[in-house]
């Protein structure tokens, strides 16, 4: 455990924990991202990340931001269908894109 929280917290101040911007943006895949709505998967994370990745798409599904570690749970199990759906649909796309 000494080591993940070492390892932590030496990417805590990285765009996403582990991975500078500069490894962030040499990523050539498509990449679907659904941001999160808390203090531990804050959304501005993934709208971040979404700015750095060339081939992303960042889809909003939970606009509330809740002020604590996590949000509750059942919200994202509701949304469940919703993701599977998107990311799916999103597999489809990029399938068929052209890998240039």
């Amino acid at each position: 455990m000494s080591h993940w929280r070492d390892y932590f917290l030496k990417g805590a101040d990285l765009p996403v924990i582990g991975a500078s911007e500069e490894e962030l943006k040499s990523i050539k895949v498509p990449a679907c991202i659904i941001p999160g709505n808390d203090n531990t998967h804050g959304r501005h994370t993934g709208e971040n990340l979404g700015r750095l990745l060339h081939k992303s798409e960042v889809h909003i599904l939970f606009p509330k931001h809740y002020d604590e570690p996590l949000s509750p749970r059942e919200e994202w199990d509701e949304k469940a269908g919703e993701m599977a759906a998107l990311f799916g649909d999103f597999i489809k796309r990029a399938a068929t894109r052209p890998t240039a």
